[in-house]
């Protein structure tokens, strides 16, 4: 049989690349399922864990993944510089190497998707401006989707929830009322139970007009008033009154009405990486949300 002496700049490459491809490549098989499997298993013990509700857990996980990448290169090309006189076996096929690597790359894309909805950890991307100057479009964040299981709502809590409205995602907004509160809004100003809220150190006016309290908008909630001179209306039992921080370009309690409180579900911990065209926003990197 031919033999050939194995390379160790490819197969720590390998093994960089994909940990267990450059085992493989040194025809390890077993070692090398044990290399494939192993990130799959650490981020699935890591997410099912505390660590991403640290404020930058989620840079633990990724050095930890990235740490046993550069072990797994190491392993594989300390091991090829010992076969010199290496005999070449049928898995050692540039297009099996290439199989296996798509191959997966499939399943353990499927495999990270499960660990996720498991988790109780997720990222979510900010797309709109609702949450300004809060949240920003651009913003990366790490969310507790079960933190409303085991914690009562409290005024103030920022919160993902499903809207009463057709959507297939989460929104998230801000608790400004809950049962038995009475909410309303007055030349733009929030006034919870007849006392002005305004939570001024994230509302963001992005017009200085006011529209008059006889203006009525066809989408508000129950046809009655305006973004500006809404209610007063009592929050039902079990619900919850819901206000984006940028109160001039959200679309909230004032117009879909009170939400389930069964349908608050997680709340956001940080800002794990954040970007505006293209280019990354550093001072808010590991940011708490408040």
């Amino acid at each position: 049989m031919t033999t050939k002496k194995r390379n160790p700049i490819i197969s720590g490459f390998f093994s960089f690349l994909q940990p267990g491809l450059g085992q493989l490549y040194n025809g390890e098989v077993i070692k090398s399922i044990f290399f494939f499997l192993a990130p799959t298993a650490i981020t699935f013990v890591l997410y099912l864990s505390p660590t991403l509700k640290i404020n930058g857990g989620i840079y633990i996980i990724f050095s930890i993944l990235i740490s046993f990448r550069i072990y797994a290169a190491f392993e594989a090309a300390k091991k090829s510089g010992r076969k010199k006189d290496y005999m070449i076996k049928k898995v050692n096929n540039p297009l099996i190497y290439i199989m296996i690597l798509l191959g997966w790359g499939y399943l353990s894309g499927l495999l990270s998707n499960e660990i996720r909805q498991v988790s109780r950890y997720h990222s979510f991307k900010i797309p709109t401006p609702n949450m300004e100057n809060t949240l920003l479009i651009g913003d990366f964040i790490i969310s507790d989707i079960q933190y409303f299981k085991y914690n009562d709502i409290a005024i103030g809590d920022i919160a993902l929830f499903h809207p009463p409205v057709e959507s297939s995602n989460l929104w998230i907004q801000r608790v400004a009322g809950t049962e038995g509160d009475t909410v309303e809004m007055r030349s733009g100003n929030f006034y919870l139970n007849g006392e002005l809220t305004n939570f001024t150190n994230t509302i963001n006016r992005i017009s200085n007009r006011t529209l008059e309290p006889t203006y009525q908008e066809p989408q508000i909630f129950n046809s009655i008033g305006n973004s500006h001179h809404f209610g007063p209306y009592l929050v039902p039992k079990d619900k919850v009154f819901l206000l984006g921080d940028n109160r001039d370009n959200s679309f909230d309690s004032r117009f879909f009405g009170f939400v389930k409180k069964e349908n608050i579900l997680g709340k956001p911990l940080y800002v794990w990486y954040s970007h505006e065209k293209g280019m990354p926003r550093q001072e808010r990197i590991l940011k708490e949300i408040k």
